[in-house]
C-alpha cells in the first residue's frame, strides 16, 4: 500500500491589508525627531496594506505499507516520511520595525522518518 499527502498553502499576509488598521507594520515616530518639537508621536506606515506576503510553502508526506499474512496472523510493517523535500519556508515572522523585522518566528517542520508495524492476530 502506498499513501500521500501534499499541501500546498499561500504564504501569509505580513502586516494587514486594511489601510487604517494599525499594526506593528507602522513607525512610531518619536516627538523627538520633529523639528521644532511635537507633543505627540506619529506613526508612519511602512508599506502598502496587502503588499507583502510569505512565500508559499509545500509539502509532501509518504507512507509505504506491506501486508503479511501467516495463519490468522496478519502482520503490517510500514514507513512513513513527513515533509519528504525538507522545505523550511516561513510560515510567520517578526512584523515589529527594528532590528528583529521579518525574522521567522515559525518554520516548516523538519523531514521526519517514522518506522511502525501493527500485529493482529
Amino acid at each position: 500500500m502506498v499513501g500521500m499527502s501534499a499541501v500546498s498553502l499561500p504564504g501569509s499576509l505580513i502586516g494587514s491589508a486594511i489601510a487604517d488598521q494599525s499594526l506593528s507594520t507602522n513607525w512610531n515616530v518619536p516627538a523627538a525627531l520633529f523639528p521644532g518639537g511635537r507633543s505627540q508621536t506619529v506613526n508612519v506606515r511602512l508599506d502598502a496594506p496587502g503588499s507583502q506576503w510569505l512565500e508559499r510553502w509545500n509539502q509532501l508526506d509518504l507512507n509505504l505499507r506491506k501486508v503479511f499474512s501467516v495463519g490468522r496472523a496478519r502482520f503490517e510493517p510500514g514507513v512513513d516520511v513527513y515533509n519528504v523535500f525538507n522545505t523550511n519556508a516561513e510560515q510567520t515572522v517578526t512584523t515589529s520595525s527594528g532590528a528583529s523585522w521579518l525574522r521567522p518566528t515559525a518554520i516548516t517542520g523538519p523531514r521526519i522518518l517514522r518506522v511502525g508495524t501493527r500485529l493482529e492476530w
